[in-house]
């Protein structure tokens, strides 16, 4: 069995002035390097094999938090980066329904058929995460491995492994900043066995704590 532990980035700039960051490489805040610090200190006692990450900054900074005690085998993955955003990158998320309304409403109501103009189908999002992940699985059978992602691509990745279709993403939970997701492959099959774990974060530290837009999704 593999154990894959799935990390969102820590909070960058994009994150607090409300722009959509898809590939938008911005920085960490200093927040994000508090968590970071939180981060590492919970990954401490956490035997880590390997590291792998998105190259965008906020990701590999993160990753190198995680493997701050392990100087594990590190590794940057293109796969894993965030959705390209197309015309949407950073665009102020309160002025995307009134420049594009269309695509907005898909992005609310049907996020599976989204496309930003210019931009990445959430179906290839959800694609190369489910392939990455599981190259990255079979690659280091028995161990344990930490993989360093984004929100959009770690909330299709949760929603195909935990529904089996894209088409429920609806559905899907956003997770906070450096929330951690446990993941066991056996024999190719992957298994959620914790999700969007952020104990380590506190009060003061979580993003999610401060914000409520993230819990809007749908339910059965």
């Amino acid at each position: 069995m593999t154990r894959i532990l799935l990390i969102r980035h820590a909070q960058a700039i994009g994150n607090v002035h409300g722009v959509f960051q898809g590939h938008l490489d911005s920085g960490l805040t200093e927040i994000g390097k508090k968590q970071l610090e939180a981060l590492a200190e919970r990954m401490k006692s956490v035997n880590v094999d390997a590291v792998y990450s998105s190259p965008l900054i906020r990701a590999k900074e993160t990753a190198l938090a995680a493997n701050k005690y392990h100087n594990a085998p590190f590794a940057l993955v293109d796969d894993l980066m965030e959705i390209d955003g197309g015309d949407w990158e950073g665009v102020p998320f309160e002025d995307i329904p009134k420049l594009y309304p269309e695509p907005a409403g898909v992005w609310m109501n049907e996020p599976y058929n989204f496309r930003a103009p210019s931009g990445e189908t959430m179906q290839s999002v959800c694609n190369r995460m489910v392939s990455s992940i599981a190259k990255i699985a079979r690659e280091n059978e028995g161990k344990t491995v930490c993989v360093v992602s984004h929100g959009c691509a770690i909330r299709n990745y949760i929603g195909y492994i935990r529904y089996g279709t894209l088409e429920r993403l609806a559905y899907v939970e956003w997770c906070d900043n450096t929330a951690i997701y446990t993941i066991d492959y056996d024999n190719g099959v992957a298994k959620l066995v914790g999700e969007a774990d952020n104990s380590h974060l506190d009060k003061n530290i979580s993003t999610f704590k401060k914000q409520s837009w993230w819990k809007k999704i749908k339910t059965d």
